[in-house]
């Protein structure tokens, strides 16, 4: 820059004396060219340097753009600069465009070797007679070369740049030097060649310009800065339209027509927008594909139609929510054929208010009891039916923080259920159960499997029983994904959201196609619900729809996930910061969304689901016990099976007549609480049962034999440090202790403890608190007996429980039937 200006000031110096003196001295004319024959040599070697092309750096990387599967442009994301370009080849842009370029910028463009000799002249004087650079002279390659090789306006710059321009003109032909620089060409608004501009300010392909729109491009390069069409320079940039119209005219171009009609052409300018739909899925993108990933377009699974009307489904629903205490909402629909992901709205508006730039598809919540339903479809692939019965009574586990007890949502207990009831309702008490009987560790390596467990870390045992009913953290794109499996028969695969990049990924057979058409039968079941969500439209559909709610502790989520043969749709609620709502379940939060959702997705049709496989039947069974119908069954319905595991046992609640169901007697502590509170209604003890037990057991009371001779008591297994001892029952209740061993019980007439559980510590103070001994028993009997220390402490009928004060120190707990069966724990009182 300083030699620029002492240079400058030479020649200025020299015109001034040239002015004054009207001659120049020798003497200044010998050091002048002295000091130039010194100087070639050098300026040659520095420009050869100074002045090298790499070919390469011409072709502008491609932008990164994202579109939908339809090729609807979703997102145009800009270079390092800021600024966004589209790069077409040179046959894509109409010579009325090239035209309009060499006309305003280069007419002499196909007849030089890089630089113009007689705009150079011209600018030379122009500026010595300015005292300042006014022109620059420079032609379409020099501009190119400045725009990939940027310098300062100095004449040292522009030397170098007119070398550089004549070896990128031995580099590339004349037409790849237009096509470059039109692609490389500032626009203003951070635009970036032709073809953006063209869709930027006239929403037109660049092919599809009229001649006054092309002339209007070709005008913005002057100043792309000042001559916007949106600025108080409007006017300017109009009157240079109209000039390069004139030049285009004058070098033929266009003919007279032409340009009069150009000249009195309107020009409708729109304001360069840039599209943001699908903001989440496009930052999910950006962060999964390889770092330093290459720019070009990106074709994703995405409908926008879909799309946008997803966001305004959610957004629609932000009031509703915010009542509630939920400020934030996420939802997407998958198509079940591919498991493409036709949308995906990530929060309730893309921004900063209420964390909206999280994506709440992916952020890992408490699922609640969406893992439910897989639970249930291992449990049909062991051989239970939708009919099978489980009791809905509570009961106590052993846990690291102490005693569990599973309770239902809404604290009631239910009793005799069916698991297409117990799954229909998301009872948590029975779907504890359902775990014991498949198995944590295999509950937890099918969801494993599903990709729903995100602690690899952390095994079956540090999530225990409440596994089934949410511990583990998930996402609700994982949850769309499992979900989307058992659609598609119990084959499981990853979402897609790339079109041409990703494959869809093979399916992985989870669980059977017979067990996922049940499981998806009763999850679309009306009636299988009705005990806990009732028959409110909510969730009410005019057609066939799976579909499982889910709501985490002290309603921080809620959740709706389902399904139809060809979509499976998820919808969380909540906060992103983890507040609780105001008591806001899946089923109110969530369901409401989901709904719509569904109702638009099937404006026009209905699903179609497929028929049951093969191996699928029907079969009638008992309303209410699950069993074969009997004579005396009121309530008779139609349940899916597996072939071969109809139920052939005639139905046992219903033994002479329809209006009592007669229950074994591990229901007795729940007949028993329900008849305190006035709720025993229909539901009876098998009293058949009971009487045949009560004659077993005065025959054998009446017995004298020996007591050698007698059978021993057989205990469930007790803690290592309890007294190994065997228990003898003798007439008129009187109890001794004879040593022996202590043993587990199995078969018919077993009793076991169900309160307290082994090992259970207790604080008590001044031996008032009492606790309450529990234990049930697989068959009616007439009475269980209770020891406490190896001393009888009460004997008890029906619901086969009694109170007791505890002392201080350790405590060894018995029960016993007349079978002599039992069981046995140890406890500490402190």
């Amino acid at each position: 820059m300083g030699m620029d200006n002492r240079f400058l000031e030479f020649i200025m110096r020299c015109r001034e004396f040239a002015v004054k003196k009207k001659t120049i001295p020798y003497s200044a004319v010998r050091i002048g060219g002295l000091l130039i024959l010194f100087m070639l040599p050098v300026l040659a070697v520095w420009l050869v340097n100074a002045a090298r092309i790499d070919p390469a750096a011409f072709d502008l990387p491609d932008d990164c753009r994202f579109f939908d599967r339809h090729g609807r442009l979703l997102r145009h994301l800009p270079d390092e600069k800021g600024e966004r370009h589209i790069r077409v080849a040179l046959t894509q842009i109409p010579l009325t465009v090239q035209h309009a370029f060499i006309a305003a910028e280069d007419e002499r463009f196909f007849r030089h070797g890089g630089y113009d000799s007689k705009a150079i002249v011209r600018a030379a004087l122009a500026n010595v007679r300015a005292g300042r650079i006014v022109s620059g002279a420079s032609t379409i390659t020099q501009q190119l070369c400045r725009l990939v090789y940027p310098r300062p306006r100095t004449y040292t710059a522009k030397l170098i740049e007119v070398v550089r321009s004549i070896r990128a003109e031995r580099a590339f032909n004349k037409e790849q030097i237009l096509e470059k620089y039109l692609n490389r060409v500032p626009m203003g608004h951070a635009i970036v060649g032709v073809a953006l501009a063209a869709r930027q300010y006239f929403g037109k392909a660049c092919a599809d310009l009229s001649v006054g729109e092309a002339a209007l491009l070709a005008a913005l390069p002057k100043a792309p800065g000042r001559l916007s069409p949106f600025g108080r320079h409007r006017r300017r940039l109009l009157a240079r339209q109209k000039w390069v119209l004139g030049r285009m005219h004058r070098l033929g171009f266009i003919d007279a027509a032409a340009y009069q009609q150009a000249l009195a052409e309107p020009l409708v300018f729109q304001r360069p927008a840039y599209p943001l739909d699908a903001p989440h899925v496009i930052d999910l993108l950006r962060a999964r594909l390889p770092a330093g990933m290459p720019g070009g377009d990106h074709y994703t699974t995405i409908d926008t139609v879909i799309q946008r009307k997803l966001q305004h489904t959610v957004r629609s629903h932000a009031d509703r929510l915010a009542y509630r205490g939920a400020r934030q909402a996420a939802a997407m629909i998958v198509s079940n054929a591919t498991g493409d992901v036709l949308a995906s709205v990530g929060s309730l508006a893309y921004g900063a208010a209420g964390l909206g730039f999280n994506n709440g598809t992916t952020a890992l919540r408490s699922a609640g009891s969406t893992l439910k339903p897989f639970a249930y479809a291992l449990a049909l692939e062991d051989g239970d039916t939708g009919a099978t019965l489980v009791a809905d009574t509570l009961q106590k586990y052993r846990s690291p923080q102490g005693d569990y007890t599973p309770a239902n949502y809404d604290r009631h207990q239910y009793g005799p259920v069916t698991l297409r009831l117990a799954l229909g309702n998301s009872l948590n008490i029975t779907a504890i159960k359902v775990l014991e009987r498949v198995g944590l560790e295999r509950f937890y390596t099918v969801l494993k499997g599903l990709d729903l467990i995100n602690s690899p870390g952390n095994g079956p045992d540090h999530y225990g029983l409440g596994l089934v009913l949410g511990n583990p953290e998930v996402s609700l794109e994982q949850l769309a994904a499992a979900y989307a499996g058992l659609a598609n028969g119990g084959r499981f695969r990853p979402l897609r959201y790339r079109l041409r990049a990703d494959r869809p990924a093979a399916a992985q057979a989870v669980f059977s196609a017979p067990a996922t058409y049940i499981i998806s039968d009763i999850l679309a079941d009306p009636t299988a619900r009705v005990l806990t969500f009732g028959s409110t439209g909510v969730l009410q559909f005019p057609f066939k729809v799976a579909f499982k709610t889910g709501t985490s502790t002290h309603f921080r989520d809620g959740w709706i996930v389902g399904y139809t043969p060809d979509y499976t749709v998820g919808v969380w609620v909540g906060n992103f910061d983890g507040a609780p709502t105001y008591r806001l379940s899946g089923a109110a939060g969530a369901g409401p969304i989901f709904k719509e959702i569904l109702t638009w997705l099937y404006a026009r049709s209905t699903p179609q689901w497929p028929e049951p496989p093969p191996q699928v039947v029907r079969a009638p069974v008992c309303g209410i016990s699950g069993m074969a119908p009997g004579p005396h069954c009121a309530y008779v319905s139609q349940e899916l099976f597996v072939r071969g595991t109809q139920h052939r046992t005639r139905c046992r609640l219903h033994p002479a007549t329809p209006q009592l169901h007669r229950l074994p007697a591990e229901y007795a502590l729940w007949l028993h609480e329900r008849s305190q509170q006035g709720l025993a209604g229909n539901y009876r003890l098998n009293k058949k049962v009971l009487r045949k037990t009560r004659q077993e057991v005065a025959v054998q009371d009446d017995l004298a034999l020996p007591e050698s001779s007698r059978p021993g008591i057989r205990i469930k297994g007790v803690a290592a440090s309890a007294p190994q001892k065997t228990i003898k029952v003798y007439q008129q209740g009187r109890l001794t202790i004879g040593a022996g061993h202590v043993h587990g019980t199995t078969g018919a007439g077993r009793v076991r403890i169900v309160y307290p559980l082994a090992a259970d510590r207790f604080v008590v103070a001044d031996g008032r608190n009492r606790i309450m001994l529990r234990a049930t028993c697989d068959q009616t009997l007439a009475y269980v007996d209770w020891f406490i220390d190896n001393e009888h402490y009460a004997r008890v009928g029906p619901p086969y429980q009694v109170g007791w004060f505890p002392q201080k120190g350790r405590h060894v707990i018995m029960v016993a039937g007349p079978r002599r069966n039992g069981d046995a724990v140890e406890i500490l009182v402190e």
